[in-house]
């Protein structure tokens, strides 16, 4: 679904997203320090809460999407869970033998 959007929408989308929660970060170290803390503490907590968020909704939201609407996997990426099978065949050559 993500890919779906242009790359410039994509990165408006991570940048506001990141600026909110600066912002809510700051508001959060001063509700609970009275301290604003500084711009790479700040910038810590909002990168893990931003991580935590993409990959809590990835888990959660997108592969169950994903599973009911099997078209979506094909835009993006593919479901490889499960079990595979499949044969190795190895181009290299023994440069002593030439086998």
């Amino acid at each position: 679904m993500w890919f779906l959007l242009s790359r410039k929408a994509q990165l408006a989308i991570v940048a506001i997203a990141i600026l909110v929660t600066i912002k809510a970060t700051e508001g959060a170290y001063l509700w609970f320090t009275d301290n604003p803390g500084t711009f790479l503490q700040r910038l810590s907590v909002t990168l893990f809460i931003v991580g935590s968020v993409l990959t809590l909704s990835a888990e959660v939201f997108w592969f169950r999407l994903a599973r009911i609407v099997p078209a979506l996997q094909r835009f993006t990426f593919p479901d490889l869970n499960g079990s595979w099978n499949g044969h190795l065949h190895s181009t290299w050559v023994n440069p002593e033998t030439g086998q």
